[in-house]
């Protein structure tokens, strides 16, 4: 007693770095409050970049889809011109003595072979196209794994921070900024794609949105089964 005054000694003036527990403690829970902020907010942007990348992957196949039912009509179409060519230049053949109907079977062949040309042209122009949607599609699927990735791992630093803060533990509040660091890096990199993912990985995912109609297989006539090109090389008859 000092002066008629009790006084009460604090356990922790003695310390000799002058800081109390109670302030590290807490010090210590507002950084882990801090963390756990910084990591939802990046999370959310992962989050969201994940599903609009999904989203662009869609409408990129949803493209693919018609660009290949297009390039088979055209094929239809081309095959359909060049068998209407060919049946008339060989009726004009057999009517060679019949000059007004030579005269039409051969206009009308030499039609159907400039509509074949066309048709080809076309054909050819479409699947250009549809192939370089095939790679703006796996670009957003590529995109896509690199955000869910970056989300998983963002969101298993959140969970970290919040058992952190719950038992005060400094480790595991560590663990958990290792966490978010890798979630950050890899959600950079879905942006500038410094790091490529494995093409089986793409083609496993795009596999699921692509057409069931193949686009190598060129449509046959009325009555008879389509068949498939040939192979680079092949030669007729062999």
């Amino acid at each position: 007693m000092v002066g008629g005054r009790l006084e009460v000694s604090d356990a922790n003036s003695d310390r000799p770095d002058g800081v109390k527990v109670e302030d590290k403690s807490q010090r210590l829970a507002d950084w882990i409050t801090r963390t756990t902020a910084i990591l939802a907010v990046i999370g959310a942007l992962s989050s969201g970049r994940w599903g609009a990348a999904n989203l662009m992957a869609i409408l990129e196949q949803g493209k693919v889809n018609d660009g290949w039912n297009y390039y088979q009509a055209k094929s239809l179409k081309e095959k359909l011109a060049k068998g209407n060519a060919s049946l008339a230049e060989a009726l004009a053949k057999d009517l060679g003595g019949r000059l007004d109907s030579t005269a039409a079977l051969s206009s009308y062949a030499a039609s159907m072979r400039d509509e074949e040309k066309r048709q080809a042209d076309e054909k050819a122009g479409e699947k250009k196209d549809t192939e370089h949607h095939e790679k703006v599609r796996d670009y957003y699927v590529e995109g896509s794994l690199w955000f869910q990735i970056s989300f998983t791992f963002l969101q298993v630093g959140v969970v970290l921070c919040t058992i952190a803060g719950a038992t005060r533990s400094k480790p595991i509040w560590k663990t958990a900024i290792v966490f978010g660091v890798v979630g950050l890096l890899v959600l950079a990199n879905g942006f500038i794609r410094k790091v490529n993912v494995p093409e089986s990985w793409v083609r496993r995912y795009a596999k699921y949105m692509e057409n069931k109609i193949d686009p190598n297989v060129v449509p046959a006539e009325s009555g008879q089964p389509a068949e498939a090109p040939p192979k680079d090389g092949a030669k007729d008859g062999k």
